[in-house]
């Protein structure tokens, strides 16, 4: 329910009143995700790569004695939506960042680092009689004008307050953004047009 209402208001800040379609194969391949960190990173990697699923992978060579003996190519599996539906998440999750009423704004917004995603904060054990306990997350890529890297945050039993994926897990992924950009060439981030391929963490 809550990230229900969360999507209607975020497409109402995006769109205002335009009536907005999308179409029901995205909710399709949510239903047949797997239901971990990995699934859900694997989605939004999906999302960054303008809706082209791509098969989470380990290895990209094998060399021997700096010699590349092979390469691996990413299993790519078609589009996870179609294109209108990802144009639509990739507005929204900019949104959730960059806009002042977003719920990972304070934490995540920075124009040089440029992260769309999502904050998701949620309960687990509701209704069993113990002590209410959360996990809060964030999800989401960089640079969104040219994506280069997913990410997906789990934090469970998280300490501090308010307990929110936007004030506790969120700024994680800007210490990540970061710590990529600082130690690579940012020439790199800036001139280089290229597709989300793989998942790099």
């Amino acid at each position: 329910y809550r990230s229900q209402v969360a999507f209607t208001k975020a497409k109402e800040r995006v769109y205002g009143n335009q009536t907005v379609l999308l179409d029901n194969k995205i909710s399709e391949y949510l239903a047949s995700m797997p239901d971990n960190a990995m699934g859900m990173l694997t989605f939004y990697n999906a999302v960054a790569n303008d809706g082209i699923y791509v098969e989470p992978h380990l290895l990209q060579e094998v060399r021997r004695n700096g010699e590349v003996l092979e390469t691996v190519t990413p299993t790519l599996k078609g589009k996870v939506a179609s294109q209108n539906t990802i144009n639509i998440a990739q507005d929204l999750l900019r949104s959730v960042v960059d806009e002042r009423g977003g719920t990972a704004h304070s934490a995540c917004y920075d124009p040089e680092l440029r992260i769309a995603g999502k904050t998701g904060t949620a309960q687990y054990n509701y209704g069993r009689g113990a002590k209410m306990e959360y996990m809060v997350s964030f999800a989401g890529y960089f640079p969104y004008d040219e994506p280069r890297y997913s990410v997906v945050i789990c934090i469970y039993k998280p300490q501090g307050w308010p307990i929110s994926g936007g004030y506790i897990a969120a700024p994680v992924a800007k210490t990540i953004a970061r710590g990529i950009y600082s130690a690579t060439p940012r020439e790199i981030h800036s001139t280089t047009t290229t597709e989300v391929n793989s998942i790099e963490i």
